[in-house]
């Protein structure tokens, strides 16, 4: 019986893209040099308060994790976007000098109803990014490693 993991919820990476471990330890590939770009952006973000681009690329990076099976961590991502989103919905109204494609982007988080934001949650949310988000990337590259166990 394999190990289990902390992080990955195999049966949704499985769903995703199948048994097939040549396409999974590409995507596996793809996806480790990404999760670490992000990894050094959101921290960036949140630490300069630069909610606007914080929600940027917290919706990159959930979607990305989720689709490698990390359930918690892209939910955990997703709370910060919608919080940081509605922070940055609410400084964007008040100051509207955007650039036109941030002008689209404004108009689109109107769309999606984030208009409220709370920095309390996006606290709490980064405790458990900062204390899962690298653990997880090196459990995928582990997983990757020892993928036939799981097939």
């Amino acid at each position: 019986m394999p190990e289990k993991l902390k992080n990955i919820n195999t049966e949704l990476l499985f769903e995703v893209f199948g048994h097939d471990d040549e396409i999974i330890c590409d995507m596996i590939d793809i996806f480790v040099p990404m999760a670490e770009e992000y990894h050094k952006e959101i921290i960036a973000n949140y630490k300069s308060k630069n909610w606007f681009e914080l929600g940027l690329v917290t919706h990159k990076a959930k979607a990305s994790c989720r689709t490698m099976g990390l359930k918690d961590l892209g939910n955990c991502i997703d709370n910060i976007e919608n919080n940081a989103k509605g922070i940055a919905y609410n400084e964007l109204d008040e100051n509207r000098d955007l650039s036109h494609d941030n002008e689209k982007l404004y108009k689109a988080m109107l769309r999606e109803g984030q208009q409220h934001g709370d920095t309390e949650i996006i606290e709490k949310e980064m405790e458990f990014f900062n204390e899962n988000y690298l653990d997880a990337l090196e459990e995928v590259k582990w997983f990757k490693k020892n993928i036939k166990n799981y097939i």
